[in-house]
C-alpha cells in the first residue's frame, strides 16, 4: 500500500488529498455499497503508526482528533473496529480511480468509546486486480447542526 499513499504525497502534499488527476465517479441518487467491506483491513501499522501517532508527521493532528473521543495507538484495534463499521454502515460518496485502482471515500458517523461519535470521512483503496480494501486515511468532517 505504500506505493499508492507515496503516489498521492508526491501528488498534493498530503495522504488525505483528493487526487489532482484521475477522474471521480459520480454516484447515482441511488446508494452505493463499499465493494468487499467484510474483507477490509485497517492494519496495526496504519492506525498505530499513522492516524493514533503523536509523533507522525501526517498523522499527529489525527491523532489528537481520535484521542479526543477516546482512541489509543495502544488499543488500536477499537479505532480499527470502529472503521470498518464505519464502512458497513455508511455509502459510497465519492470514487476516485487512479492508475493503481480506485479509492471509496466513505462519510458518515464514526462510532467512538466516549459515545459522542463525531462524522468522519475514511478513504479505502483497492489496488487493480485486487479485491481486498485498505484503509487509506480517515479525518474529521464538519460537523453540522449544534455538534
Amino acid at each position: 500500500m505504500a506505493f499508492f499513499e507515496e503516489y498521492c504525497h508526491n501528488r498534493c502534499g498530503f495522504l488525505g488529498c483528493k487526487l489532482e488527476q484521475g477522474s471521480a465517479v459520480e454516484l447515482s441518487s441511488e446508494p452505493v455499497e463499499f465493494p468487499n467491506h467484510q474483507n477490509a483491513v485497517a492494519s496495526e501499522h496504519k492506525l498505530a503508526g499513522y492516524l493514533l501517532s503523536s509523533l507522525h508527521a501526517y498523522g499527529r493532528h489525527k491523532a489528537a482528533f481520535f484521542t479526543r473521543f477516546g482512541f489509543s495507538a495502544d488499543a488500536w484495534e477499537t479505532l480499527a473496529r470502529a472503521l470498518l463499521e464505519h464502512a458497513s454502515q455508511n455509502e459510497v460518496v465519492r470514487i476516485e480511480d487512479s492508475p493503481f485502482g480506485n479509492s471509496y471515500i466513505i462519510n458518515g458517523q464514526l462510532l467512538t468509546p466516549d459515545t459522542r461519535n463525531p462524522r468522519v470521512c475514511a478513504i479505502w483503496f483497492i489496488q487493480t486486480g485486487e479485491e481486498v480494501p485498505d484503509l487509506v486515511t480517515a479525518y474529521p468532517l464538519e460537523q453540522t447542526g449544534g455538534a
